[in-house]
Parts: C-alpha cells; sequence; structure tokens
C-alpha cells in the first residue's frame, strides 16, 4: 500500500503536515488522529470537499477561537464569522479560502514570528472532524491497483 505523503505531494500539501504523515496508509487513521486543525482543512481543501463543508467547519473552529481572543483579534474574528455568515449562494474557490483564513487567524498568537496555538489547532481538529464526515474526505481519494492513493479530480 502507498504512504499518505506520497499521494498528498501532488496537491501541494506538504512541509510539516507530510512529515507528520510520514509513512501512515491509512487514511482513515491519519484523519482521526491528526491533532492539527489547520492540516486538515487544508487537506480538505486541497481534495476539494464539499465547500459548504469546509466552510461550516472553518466558521465552527473560528467560533471555538472566539472566547479565548482578545481586542483586536476577537473583533477581527467575529467580523469574519459575521462575513461568512451573510454568504448565500454558491461558494466559490476564494470564499473557501476566506473561511479558512478567519479560522487560522483566530488561532494565530502573534504574527512576528508567526505562531499557531497548537491547543486551539487540536481543538480544531476535533471540531472539524465532527462537522466534515469522514466519508466526504474518503470519497476524494482514489487508490490504484498498486495501492497508490491520489486525490479524485
Amino acid at each position: 500500500m502507498a504512504k499518505i505523503a506520497d499521494g498528498l505531494k501532488g496537491i501541494d500539501l506538504c512541509g510539516p503536515g507530510c512529515t507528520w504523515v510520514g509513512s501512515r496508509t491509512d487514511t482513515q487513521a491519519t484523519w482521526d488522529e491528526c491533532t492539527d486543525g489547520s492540516w486538515l482543512l487544508g487537506l480538505c481543501y486541497a481534495l476539494a470537499v464539499d465547500a459548504a463543508l469546509i466552510v461550516s467547519a472553518a466558521r465552527a473552529c473560528a467560533a471555538l477561537a472566539l472566547p479565548t481572543l482578545t481586542e483586536p483579534r476577537a473583533s477581527r474574528t467575529q467580523l469574519g464569522i459575521d462575513k461568512i455568515d451573510s454568504w448565500t449562494g454558491r461558494l466559490t474557490s476564494s470564499r473557501v479560502k476566506q473561511a479558512i483564513a478567519v479560522a487560522l487567524g483566530a488561532a494565530r498568537l502573534g504574527l512576528f514570528p508567526p505562531k499557531i496555538d497548537a491547543d486551539l489547532l487540536e481543538r480544531y481538529a476535533d471540531t472539524i472532524r465532527a462537522t466534515i464526515p469522514w466519508s466526504a474526505v474518503a470519497a476524494r481519494f482514489a487508490e490504484d491497483r498498486q495501492g497508490n492513493l491520489t486525490p479524485v479530480a
């Protein structure tokens, strides 16, 4: 069976996430065990999981972070949540990216150097898994006869 990281290289989702994925071959176990919500959101975006699910998960993550934030980040995050809530109709790729940016911006501890709240990202991971079912992610992977994983176009 192929390593998940090999399949992810083709969708530009490597770096720290692929280091963590390492030689794993079980995609569902990888999804279930990942503690980095930013990586899970990135994976869902890269695999083109249903946009409404991604936006819903990103919004839920931002709302989860909101009570922990101080000004002006709390206001910026609330504005982002309000913007997400105002969207109607088709969710474009740009809007999905904006929703992810709101969630990840809320998890940022500082800009210079940029740091991310790892504890919050772990809570994000749980929230994402509660919002996006594994079946929606699994449907975006294909495995050929040699066991190579590739994203479904």
